[in-house]
């Protein structure tokens, strides 16, 4: 059964609902995304998160608009293989693609967009894959795989903890979905390798006070 806003905490269904009434003064018919950061610009990331949100809501034209802006989305997402920003996706409509040569991260292009879209990719999937079109799970599919793959194993340390937390959970939730093993051992390693860093930090945080 599908999360409904019902099913949330009072205090989570509060924040939902004024993220979700925010968020829809926003909504950019033309681009099928949030007009709102970067100057204005159309935000890709942002627009992801309330697709879900709209999904979760479910209210009259919430699928509908959630499913443009999934598309909006997906069709953003670098396809270059063997690129350093293989996989992940514009911060905004209309950045500048990453240049050919010696592209900089932050300047040119934001890594942590594969991590930011793609596990609310795997929470749409996992929770509301009824509503969608089976062509759109299949783009939906790849997307997430793109994100997996492009990633470059030694890019995110453990310590880089929210980042960590997501690149853990992306990899054992697509490893176990597309039967890739070596991505389900190797999240479940890292995960742990987070877990032990901040366990670490925290008890000698307490031998201090």
């Amino acid at each position: 059964m599908a999360t409904t806003l019902s099913d949330l905490h009072p205090h989570a269904r509060s924040l939902a609902v004024e993220s979700l009434r925010w968020s829809d003064q926003w909504w950019d018919a033309p681009s099928s995304l949030l007009d709102v950061d970067f100057a204005g610009q159309p935000a890709v990331r942002d627009s992801c998160w309330y697709a879900l949100g709209l999904l979760l809501r479910n209210e009259k034209g919430d699928t509908q608009r959630a499913c443009a802006i999934i598309d909006a989305v997906l069709a953003t997402q670098f396809d270059e293989p063997g690129a350093v920003y293989h996989g992940t996706f514009p911060r905004w409509i209309g950045e500048a693609r990453p240049p050919a040569e010696n592209p900089q991260m932050w300047r040119d292009y934001d890594p942590n967009w594969r991590q930011f879209i793609g596990t609310t990719l795997a929470l749409i999937l996992d929770e509301y894959s009824a509503r969608l079109a089976a062509a759109q799970i299949a783009r939906m599919d790849r997307a997430i795989r793109l994100a997996v793959e492009g990633e470059p194993a030694a890019r995110c340390p453990a310590s880089y903890t929210n980042i960590a937390l997501m690149k853990a959970a992306l990899l054992t939730w697509a490893g176990e979905r597309y039967g890739e093993t070596g991505w389900v051992a190797y999240g479940e390693e890292f995960g742990q390798a987070v877990y032990d860093k901040r366990s670490v930090a925290f008890a000698l945080r307490l031998t201090r006070e």
